[in-house]
C-alpha cells in the first residue's frame, strides 16, 4: 500500500468512526427521551385513556406551601372525550395535580379556586389511585436507585 493510499484509509477510518459516534449520541438522546417522556407523561396519559380523559395541556406550577418548602406540582389538564364515558368527573374540564415528591393524585374542576382546593377537590376511587401509584412505582425504583448511587 503507498503512502497515499495509507493515508486516505486513515482518513476514511476516522470519517467512520466520527459519523459512528455521532449517530450512537443521537441513539442515546432517543433513547433517554423516550424514557424522560415515559416516566413523566405516560402514566397520566395512560390513567386518562383509561377512565376515556384527553390531554389537553401539561403545565408546572409552585402549588400553595403547606411547609416552608415550596412543593412544585405539575398539572395536567383533561376534557372528557365522550359524555359520561367516566364515573371520576363532571362533563367539566378538571385537572389532575401531581406532587413531585410524593405523586399523590388530585383532582379538581379547572373554575375551582385555589384556595378552595380541599373542599372542591374530586377524589380518585382506590382502585384508580391504585392504579396510578402502580404505573408510578418504576419511576420510584429507579430515583432511589439514583440517589444510592449517589451516597455511597
Amino acid at each position: 500500500m503507498t503512502e497515499a493510499q495509507h493515508r486516505l484509509a486513515e482518513i476514511v477510518l476516522k470519517v467512520v468512526a466520527m459519523v459512528g459516534s455521532l449517530i450512537a449520541g443521537i441513539v442515546a438522546y432517543k433513547n433517554f427521551m423516550a424514557e424522560y417522556n415515559l416516566r413523566t407523561r405516560q402514566p397520566l396519559v395512560e390513567l386518562a385513556t383509561k377512565y376515556h380523559l384527553e390531554v389537553v395541556e401539561t403545565t408546572s406550577k409552585i402549588a400553595f406551601p403547606e411547609s416552608a418548602e415550596e412543593q412544585r406540582r405539575s398539572v395536567v389538564r383533561f376534557h372528557q372525550l365522550r359524555a359520561g364515558g367516566s364515573s371520576l368527573v363532571e362533563n367539566s374540564p378538571l385537572e389532575i395535580a401531581v406532587d413531585d415528591f410524593s405523586q399523590c393524585l388530585t383532582l379538581t374542576t379547572a373554575k375551582c379556586d385555589q384556595h378552595d382546593l380541599e373542599a372542591k377537590s374530586m377524589i380518585l376511587s382506590a382502585r384508580a389511585r391504585a392504579e396510578f401509584h402502580r404505573m408510578w412505582s418504576v419511576d420510584d425504583a429507579y430515583e432511589d436507585s439514583v440517589e444510592q448511587e449517589k451516597a455511597g
